[in-house]
């Protein structure tokens, strides 16, 4: 499976042209400008598809090669969803401690 976003900016850059531009009264429109809510989007829904693969048995690589936390961040929520271990405090925190 290959799981990328179809955006060629990355969120990252998105936050960063936000923030440069951005001044105090105009935070909320620059923020909504910058299409967050897509990116989280996107890797949610990731995280669900890399869940499914493994849940019918299929292997699954991820790899995401712009350099960000996408890996670790589908990663974990692939685990969040398969595994109720990972949605308790303790489970959580070893999540956190491993992937990051």
């Amino acid at each position: 499976m290959c799981w990328h976003t179809h955006d060629p900016c990355c969120f990252a850059s998105h936050l960063t042209t936000c923030a440069q531009h951005s001044r105090i009264f105009h935070f909320h429109r620059d923020l909504g400008a910058c299409r967050w809510q897509k990116h989280v989007t996107m890797v949610v829904r990731g995280g669900i598809r890399i869940a499914q693969f493994l849940a019918e048995g299929e292997p699954v690589l991820v790899h995401c090669s712009d350099g960000w936390d996408r890996t670790s961040q589908l990663s974990a929520l692939a685990q969040l969803i398969l595994d109720p271990y990972y949605r308790t405090i303790d489970g959580f925190s070893a999540l956190i401690e491993k992937d990051w």
